[in-house]
């Protein structure tokens, strides 16, 4: 006698009619096969109602994903919110950085010319200085020997001034 049917020998009514109808449905004597356990039989209905129950948890496993992803979806749209309020700021406080920047940067350029003038004002005073000296010292040097030319006419003359 096979393995199986020495437990369905031992089983109670109600299990071995369900060991039957399992056997019915496969011939295992002459498929040379052990049938399944008796137990296997039984398993099958709460097996059944476990999937039922799992599936009714799926269920309320999907709504509870549901809701989670709606939460995380609203999250980063917050997040995002968040994001661009700060990048709206950051570009604020970079144009004001800017405008003062180019404000400094006009004040530089205004001074570089300022000097610039004054540089070329100081080197045609220096000119018109140096000018005027050569100018003086010339005159200056032209009355001295105009004077001395008098002069040397003079004691030459006899007369004296």
């Amino acid at each position: 006698m096979l393995q199986g049917q020495a437990l369905a020998a031992r089983l109670p009514p109600v299990c071995r009619a369900a060991w039957d109808a399992e056997n019915a449905i496969c011939d295992c004597e002459a498929s040379g096969l052990i049938p399944a356990s008796p137990f296997l039989a039984l398993l099958r209905p709460l097996a059944a109602a476990r999937d039922d129950v799992m599936h009714h948890e799926m269920r309320d496993i999907s709504a509870d994903l549901k809701e989670r992803a709606d939460l995380l979806r609203a999250q980063i749209d917050s997040a995002q919110a968040r994001f661009q309020a700060v990048i709206t700021e950051l570009n604020k406080e970079r144009a004001i950085q800017r405008q003062r920047l180019e404000t400094e940067v006009q004040a530089v350029h205004r001074l570089i010319h300022i000097v610039s003038v004054q540089n070329a004002v100081h080197r045609g005073l220096k000119s018109a200085v140096a000018a005027l000296d050569n100018l003086g010292a010339a005159q200056v040097s032209g009355t001295e020997g105009n004077k001395e030319s008098h002069e040397i006419g003079k004691a030459m003359s006899g007369t004296s001034p």
